[in-house]
C-alpha cells in the first residue's frame, strides 16, 4: 500500500498531481520543492501526492478516484546513477547514445505503468515523447528546422579533417547530444580547438562528475576531434552573437500550460544569462551570471524580446510542452537563434519569480 501525505483524508474536486521521482537527488529535489506548495494544491482542490521511482517500477500505485490524473515525471535519478557506468563503457563518454536512449526507455516504459494503471484519466505534464524530443539535441534541432524556428546552421561531417577545413570558413560548435548544464561544449575555429571536456592527450575523460569551469585549448585537434565525432554530435555554425555591456549573452525563457486546458501555454518569466566573451557557454555552472536587473533587460530589442515568446510558444505547442525552459541567443541583427529546450530546467531566484508557485497556480486552473 502507498503511503498517501498528510492531506490524503482531504476532500478534493476532481484532479490528483502525481509527482514521480527520487527521494535523493543529487542534482535538486525539484518535486520536494513543488511538495512545499502541496497545501495550496490542497486548498483548491488539487491532492498533491508523491511516489518513488522504485515504487512505480513494482507496479505500486495509489488507488485515486479523481477524475483527472496528472502525472509529473521528474528526472530520474537513481535510475541514471545505478546504470551509468556501464553506459559510459558502452560509449566511451558520458552523454552518448546508451545514454540518451536506456534514459528514454525507462520515461517510456514509466509512463506506460502509469497509464495502465489509470486510463484514459491521465494527462502527463510532459509526456515521455515531449521529454524525449527535448533531452536530444540531435531530435530538437530536426523539430526546429521543420518548424521554420530559427537555429544555427547545422553541417554534417564524416572527420576531424573535414571539420577543420570548415572552421577556415566560419566558426564552429561541436555539442555532445546527451549533456546539458553548458558541458561537452567544444568550439573550432581557424583550426583552433577550445573545449570543456576534459582530454588527456588520447581520449576524452567520461567522469561527468569531472568538468571544466573554463574551456581549455587542444594542443593535438585532429585527434581529439575523431574521437568527438564517433559519438555522433551537433555539429553547427557558431552564432555571431551580439554583445551587450561588452558581454556574450543569452537569454532563458520559462514556458508553463495545463496539460487539461488546450492552448494554455505561456511564457511567464525570463531572464539574460552573461559571460566573458571568450567563454564557450553562459550557464551559471560555466562561470556565467544570471541578470535580473531592469539595467540589463531593458537592453534587449523589444522586438526580438516578442518574436523569441512567439517562438518559444510555437515550439511548445509542435512538442506538446507544458512545462520547460528554452535558450535563446541572438545574433548581431538582433535575430533570435533557438539553442535548446528543457524539462529538467534549473529554477530562477524565487525571490524574482517563484516557478513553481506560478506552475502550482496554473494546475488547478480548470
Amino acid at each position: 500500500m502507498v503511503k498517501m501525505n498528510e492531506l490524503e483524508n482531504k476532500q478534493y474536486l476532481k484532479r490528483s498531481i502525481l509527482a514521480i521521482g527520487d527521494p535523493m537527488n543529487t542534482i535538486i529535489s525539484y518535486r520536494d520543492k513543488m511538495y512545499q506548495h502541496s497545501t495550496f494544491l490542497a486548498n483548491n482542490g488539487v491532492k498533491f501526492i508523491k511516489i518513488d521511482y522504485s515504487l512505480l517500477e513494482k507496479g505500486l500505485l495509489p488507488d485515486l478516484q479523481e477524475e483527472q490524473i496528472l502525472p509529473i515525471l521528474f528526472f530520474p535519478q537513481r535510475f541514471r546513477d545505478e546504470n551509468i557506468d556501464s553506459w559510459i563503457i558502452k560509449d566511451g563518454i558520458f552523454g552518448g547514445n546508451t545514454h540518451l536512449e536506456e534514459i528514454d526507455k525507462y520515461y517510456f516504459q514509466m509512463g506506460k505503468l502509469v497509464e495502465e494503471k489509470y486510463g484514459s484519466r491521465v494527462k502527463f505534464l510532459n509526456s515521455p515523447e515531449t521529454i524525449k524530443n527535448t533531452r536530444d539535441k540531435r531530435k530538437l534541432k530536426k523539430i526546429l528546422l521543420e518548424e521554420g524556428i530559427p537555429t544555427a546552421k547545422q553541417f554534417h561531417v564524416s572527420s576531424a579533417e573535414e571539420l577543420l577545413d570548415l572552421s577556415f570558413k566560419t566558426g564552429i560548435y561541436v555539442k555532445l547530444p546527451g549533456w546539458g548544464y553548458g558541458q561537452g561544449i567544444t568550439q573550432i575555429k581557424e583550426g583552433h580547438c577550445r573545449t570543456n571536456l576534459v582530454w588527456d592527450g588520447s581520449k576524452i575523460n567520461p567522469d561527468p562528475s569531472i568538468v571544466l569551469s573554463h574551456p581549455i585549448e587542444i594542443s593535438n585537434p585532429a585527434s581529439f576531434l575523431s574521437a568527438l565525432l564517433n559519438v555522433d554530435p551537433i555539429v553547427e555554425e557558431e552564432i555571431d552573437f551580439i554583445s551587450l555591456e561588452e558581454k556574450k549573452f543569452d537569454l532563458r525563457l520559462y514556458l508553463v500550460g495545463n496539460p487539461f486546458l488546450p492552448n494554455s501555454v505561456k511564457v511567464p518569466f525570463w531572464f539574460p544569462r552573461v559571460n566573458a566573451p571568450e567563454e564557450l557557454v553562459t550557464n551559471w555552472s560555466r562561470g556565467g551570471e544570471i541578470r535580473y536587473d531592469s539595467i540589463f533587460r531593458d537592453k534587449i530589442n523589444s522586438e526580438a524580446l516578442k518574436e523569441s515568446v512567439n517562438s518559444t510558444l510555437k515550439l511548445a505547442k509542435r512538442l506538446n510542452l507544458n512545462y520547460g525552459g528554452v535558450d535563446i541567443m541572438f545574433n548581431k541583427k538582433w535575430d533570435p537563434l533557438f539553442i535548446e529546450a528543457q524539462t529538467d530546467c534549473g529554477l530562477p531566484n524565487p525571490k524574482q519569480f517563484d516557478l513553481l508557485l506560478y506552475t502550482a497556480q496554473r494546475l488547478i486552473e480548470s
